[in-house]
C-alpha cells in the first residue's frame, strides 16, 4: 500500500548539514501495525512528515498503491491526505471548539451530511471513551484526554493509514495503556498504523506488531525484540565547551540529544537557532523549545 525507496531528508541549519533520514526503504501493508522506534531526535517525526507529505524528501521515491506520490501538490496532494490520519505530538486541537466540535470539524471539511457527521462523531467519542467529556474545551481536558480527541479526529474520515507521533510519550502508564487499546481497536477495524515511540516497554507488550528502527538516519525494518534493549544506550558526548557540558546536565536527555544533532562546538551555535529551525528541522515540540529557552536563560544569568 505505502512504499518508500531510498528516501532521504537533508537540512542545512546553522551553517551545518543534518541528515535525519539517510536511506529509508520500506513497505507498509494494509494490515500492518508498526512501531517506529528510535531515540529522541533520531528522525522519527521527520519520517512521518515525509509520509504525510508535510515535507518532501530530498531524494528517493514514495508510492501509494503503486502510484508515485513523492512530490504531489494541490488537489492530488489533498486527495492523498484523505487516506491518511495523523496524531501530532502537540495535539493541534482547535482551542475554541469542544472535543465533539474538534472531531466533527474534520467531517464538515469533507462535506459529510449533518446526520452522518453526528453519528460518526458519537461513535468516535464512545470509541475513545470521552462521551462524558464531549462538551469540554481542550483547556479543560487532561493530556491523555486531549490525545484521545486527537486520535478520534485523525480517524474521523476512516483513513487507510494512521500516523501516530509519540501518542503515549508524555502520558502515565494507565493513560498509555488506554491509548494503546484504542489504537488496537482502530487497527482491527482495518487501518494500518505507524506509531513512533521511544517506549520500549509498550513495544514489548505487543509482540505481534512489527518494529522499524531508526538509528543515525538508517531505517531497519526487520528488527528483533531481543536486540531492542541496546537501542537507547547513549554514547557519552565528548564535550570540551563548559557551557555545553552545563546544558547536558541541566536539560532533559531527550532535548539535549536533539540539540546534539547539529554537533555544536559552542553555545553560540545553539543560541543562533530560531524557534522555526528547532521545530521544523530538529523536531522540537513547543514544550521542548520552552525548556531549552529556560535553560539558556539560566545559563546566561550565571555567566
Amino acid at each position: 500500500m505505502l512504499k518508500g525507496i531510498n528516501l532521504a531528508k537533508i537540512y542545512h541549519i546553522g551553517g551545518k548539514t543534518i541528515t535525519p533520514i539517510q536511506n529509508a526503504t520500506f513497505t507498509l501493508a494494509p494490515d500492518d501495525f508498526v512501531f517506529l522506534v528510535g531515540k529522541s531526535g533520531a528522525g522519527k517525526t521527520t519520517l512521518l512528515k515525509i509520509l504525510f507529505l508535510e515535507e518532501y524528501p530530498t531524494r528517493g521515491q514514495l508510492f501509494f498503491n503503486d502510484i508515485e506520490i513523492t512530490h504531489l501538490e494541490g488537489n492530488l496532494l489533498q486527495l492523498y491526505r484523505q487516506h491518511m490520519g495523523v496524531v501530532f505530538q502537540d495535539y493541534k486541537l482547535l482551542e475554541h471548539k469542544t472535543a465533539r466540535e474538534n472531531i466533527e470539524f474534520v467531517l464538515e471539511i469533507l462535506k459529510t451530511p449533518k446526520k452522518q457527521r453526528e453519528q460518526i462523531t458519537e461513535y468516535l467519542l464512545e470509541l475513545v471513551e470521552l462521551k462524558d467529556r464531549a462538551d469540554m474545551f481542550p483547556s479543560q481536558l487532561s493530556g491523555g484526554e486531549k490525545r484521545r480527541v486527537a486520535i478520534a479526529r485523525a480517524v474521523a474520515n476512516r483513513p487507510k493509514i494512521l500516523l501516530a507521533d509519540e501518542p503515549t510519550g508524555d502520558l502515565d502508564d494507565e493513560n498509555s495503556e488506554l491509548i494503546m487499546e484504542i489504537l488496537k481497536k482502530i487497527h482491527e477495524n482495518g487501518t494500518a498504523i505507524i506509531m513512533a515511540t521511544h517506549r520500549l516497554d509498550i513495544v514489548q507488550k505487543y509482540p505481534k506488531f512489527k518494529i522499524w528502527k531508526l538509528v543515525d538516519g538508517i531505517l531497519t525494518t526487520e528488527v528483533s525484540r531481543k536486540h531492542l534493549s541496546t537501542l537507547y544506550i547513549p554514547s557519552a558526548p565528548k564535550l570540551k565547551d563548559k557551557k555545553l557540558l552545563w546544558l547536558s546536565k541541566h536539560l532533559p536527555a531527550s532535548v539535549f540529544q536533539k540539540i546534539m544533532q547539529i554537533n555544536p562546538k559552542n553555545i553560540s551555535e545553539i543560541l543562533a537557532l530560531t524557534p522555526k529551525e528547532l521545530k521544523e528541522e530538529l523536531d522540537f515540540s513547543y514544550k521542548e523549545i520552552e525548556t531549552l529557552k529556560e535553560a539558556l536563560t539560566k545559563l546566561t544569568a550565571i555567566e
